[in-house]
């Protein structure tokens, strides 16, 4: 029998400190950990707050909508000191599906969009994410209740992804990119989803 050498192995590896121990590594150090560099800040307006298109619920209590969004108004901008090729873009055209949990305690969101660059360089992308609809603000948001008027930081988070020709633009599809979102009411009850990217390295 294997099993009875196995465990004299195992147990002999343990006296002599031969496995390290997750725990200390991780209270003697944070190598590892993922580092955030601000790179864009992206802000895609939606039709008019209450005049989304949602259907639901259906038989299990779920919700959905569907968003499209707007060109006036929208852009995406490098960060300053991100990048050697700077992106200066507005979004053409996209729409955001919205997946709200019967309780609206989380949303899940999905954004498919193009956008066309100063020097007339076409960029798709695509961003996945959780919003939580717990906050006083964004509980509103998806109750419909008429008193919202946008929500702090902190609530919801993405990731990103580019596809583009190549070219100066070529570098977005390698990088792997995660965000941060706040909800804002302007204009005649536009409502705008504000983002600022960072890139994970």
């Amino acid at each position: 029998m294997y099993v009875p050498w196995i465990a004299s192995q195992l147990l002999l590896a343990s006296k002599t400190n031969a496995f390290p121990s997750p725990v200390a590594d991780t209270l003697s150090s944070t190598a590892g950990t993922a580092k955030l560099t601000p790179a864009f800040h992206l802000m895609i307006p939606f039709t008019p707050f209450g005049e989304n298109y949602r259907l639901g619920p259906n038989n299990e209590g779920h919700y959905f909508e569907y968003s499209p969004s707007f060109s006036e108004g929208s852009y995406l901008l490098s960060e300053p000191g991100y990048g050697e090729n700077k992106v200066n873009a507005t979004i053409a055209f996209g729409a955001a599906n919205v997946h709200l949990q019967p309780s609206f305690a989380t949303a899940k969101l999905q954004y498919n969009g193009i956008a066309v660059t100063d020097d007339n360089a076409n960029i798709y992308f695509e961003y996945t994410g959780t919003v939580d609809g717990t906050g006083p603000d964004t509980k509103k948001l998806f109750t419909g209740d008429p008193s919202f008027n946008g929500s702090d930081w902190g609530y919801g988070s993405i990731n990103l992804s580019f596809q583009t020709s190549p070219g100066k633009y070529k570098f977005l599809e390698d990088v792997n990119y995660v965000g941060s979102q706040r909800y804002i009411v302007y204009g005649d009850k536009i409502l705008g989803l504000e983002f600022k990217i960072s890139e994970v390295q």
